[in-house]
């Protein structure tokens, strides 16, 4: 695991509560916005890009248009920010397990596969029909929530269509590539 951050506050705001899992962009946390009481997803990202500043330059140059796309089966991505010794993305919080926690505890039949798939492939859709392509994905982006619903998160570090570079972590190897 990790070295932990729970228990430590970011930005004089953002109280982290819980590791939840190493995901392909980095750690994953809850935390809570205690300005504006709400859960969200803390994503740290991994040293090799956040002592980039060419690497997070370009992050937070997509930050804006990523912010503004919607769409049911995604989490909503809230942001870059930094620290003195981190870089972190925001996105809304899903109450609910990691779909890699759902593979850890059952089989999925078909008709769960396939819902799964449904809500994924439209995520992806809506990404693609806005020219972004999600290179992070694996069980550990995508979420459920207490009422089934499905999303996927990893916003903050999608690849717009045509981009010649993508700033990722070497030792994750690509999920998707166009």
């Amino acid at each position: 695991m990790p070295p932990s951050l729970v228990g430590q506050t970011l930005l004089s705001q953002y109280r982290v509560d819980e590791f939840v899992a190493l995901t392909p962009i980095g750690e994953l946390y809850r935390a809570f916005d205690t300005w504006h009481n709400r859960y969200l997803g803390l994503t740290i990202l991994p040293q090799e890009i956040a002592e980039k500043a060419e690497a997070l330059k370009e992050l937070e140059t997509r930050s804006s248009a990523l912010r503004k796309i919607d769409h049911p089966n995604l989490v909503t991505y809230l942001g870059l920010y930094q620290t003195a010794k981190n870089a972190f993305l925001l996105e809304s919080w899903v109450d609910g397990p990691l779909l890699r926690n759902i593979f850890n505890q059952v089989t999925l039949n078909i008709s769960e596969t396939l819902t799964y798939t449904k809500a994924l492939c439209s995520a992806l859709e809506h990404l693609h029909n806005q020219g972004y392509i999600h290179l992070a994905l694996a069980p550990e982006m995508v979420h459920i929530d207490q009422h089934g619903e499905i999303f996927l998160s990893g916003i903050g570090t999608l690849k717009q269509v045509g981009d010649k570079g993508f700033l990722r972590p070497s030792r994750y190897p690509l999920h998707y590539a166009a």
